[in-house]
């Protein structure tokens, strides 16, 4: 009987070394498996490029948004008090569904033809929908001024609310000496977000880039210069500047960190 219960207790012995066994396997392939997982997360996250990014609007957001690349190179400027706006007297191409278009910024600052002492005058303030996304023929702002006969200020500027607007408003009837006979202010359902986090972007290397953002939980979250430079020396290694991001009137990458524009 004694020697029964001893090969007894070495099959149990067995049996609980081969089930260890076993479950010490498991454990080794399940870590393997998700440390396998994370590099290839890690490398795909790092070395995906933005064209196959830009599909997935939620991945890479918090990197990837900062630089509006759908912007051309120089044609915002610093500006000391709203953070950036367009330039004087500069001209580039945009590009919008593969098709390039002529824009520039007058001796105002703005997306129109010259300002020759027209009075009287409308002044057009908006964002990215009044600032064109078209050819200057073809935005509303020159066809209702071609309608009308009467002379429209169309000074609208893409990713901006109305704190940004009011302010470059103000600067401009200073500067031609007299005010509009009537202005127009063209809201959009997101320009609150542009005022809360105002003055929100800047222009690094002739790159509009933002530097304050609103997180999840409606703080706002600002970025110190060196977090701006790193974000420029990864956007320049992953973006090729020879190529045009492929543009819609909202952007692919139009969306920043809090969806402001």
């Amino acid at each position: 009987m004694g020697g029964l219960n001893s090969y007894r207790n070495l099959l149990i012995g067995k049996s609980d070394d081969t089930l260890a066994r076993k479950k010490a396997t498991a454990a080794l392939v399940l870590v393997a498996a998700v440390a396998a997982a994370l590099a290839f997360d890690t490398l795909s996250y790092r070395l995906m490029p933005d064209r196959y990014v830009s599909q997935f609007p939620d991945y890479r957001r918090r990197e990837r948004n900062r630089i509006w690349i759908g912007n051309p190179r120089d044609y915002f400027v610093k500006h000391p008090r709203r953070g950036f706006d367009i330039g004087t007297n500069v001209r580039t191409h945009h590009r919008v569904d593969g098709v390039p278009y002529l824009i520039w910024g007058n001796s105002i600052g703005c997306f129109d033809r010259e300002y020759n002492q027209d009075n009287p005058y409308i002044y057009f303030a908006g964002d990215s929908f009044t600032w064109g996304y078209a050819p200057f023929e073809q935005k509303f702002g020159t066809l209702i001024e071609n309608t009308t006969g009467v002379r429209i200020l169309k000074c609208g500027v893409t990713h901006t609310g109305q704190r940004h607007q009011y302010e470059k408003f103000r600067d401009i009837v200073s500067e031609i000496g007299r005010l509009p006979k009537a202005l127009f202010v063209f809201y959009y359902w997101n320009d609150y977000v542009n005022d809360y986090a105002h003055p929100h972007s800047t222009v690094y290397d002739g790159w509009l880039l933002d530097k304050v953002a609103v997180d999840g939980n409606s703080r706002l979250v600002h970025f110190t210069d060196r977090e701006l430079a790193d974000d420029m020396a990864q956007f320049l290694r992953q973006t090729k500047l020879d190529e045009e991001p492929a543009m819609t009137p909202w952007g692919v990458f139009g969306a920043s960190y809090c969806n402001i524009r």
